[in-house]
């Protein structure tokens, strides 16, 4: 005779039961900066038209005080619009990591490591300081799709993201969009 006890095993084997288990394993996820060195990033960044964008970048560069509220787009002093138009695009680069306005790394850093790299004819981490200090502007060549393709092997699996601080021109090495 099947008892009670029995049925219920029986039962229990009929709806296939799983024993599953889950793990979670936690993963350092980095964020590459690629900063272009090469000689067309010391060309002048005065590309800036519209008002508001040159009051940003006055603000980040640090040439415009960011706290000061009666500063009007289209209203800067002369010496200030010179010395925006002074910028080159390395500067402006350098501005966009070093303001504390923006505070990019900082709000990165909260959520991922940060390695900053130059990249010209070849791709170099750029040494931890505060402020950050780029190396010269000097290299013959851009070599994008290269760089992108040394941060990713760099960070195989642990890539969350790369920003690129450049002036586009890609001019040597793999194609950037085949690395991307």
């Amino acid at each position: 005779p099947v008892g009670f006890g029995d049925l219920g095993r029986y039962l229990a084997l009929l709806f296939e039961p799983v024993l599953a288990t889950l793990r979670s394993r936690s993963q350092e996820a980095f964020v590459a900066v690629l900063v272009d060195t090469s000689k067309s990033m010391t060309l002048k960044a005065n590309e800036y038209q519209d008002p508001a964008d040159r009051l940003a970048i006055g603000r980040l560069a640090g040439l415009v005080d960011p706290a000061a509220k009666d500063v009007k787009a289209g209203s800067l002093p002369p010496q200030t619009e010179a010395a925006l138009k002074a910028l080159t695009r390395q500067q402006t680069a350098e501005a966009v990591l070093n303001s504390t306005e923006l505070a990019l790394l900082k709000r990165l850093a909260e959520l991922h490591r940060v390695k900053i790299y130059a990249f010209d004819a070849g791709t170099v981490p750029v040494p931890d300081s505060v402020p950050v200090r780029l190396p010269a502007a000097d290299g013959n060549s851009s070599r994008l799709g290269d760089a992108l393709r040394r941060v990713q092997g760099e960070h195989q699996g642990k890539l969350a993201g790369v920003i690129l601080l450049t002036d586009g021109r890609s001019n040597a090495g793999e194609d950037p969009e085949i690395s991307a």
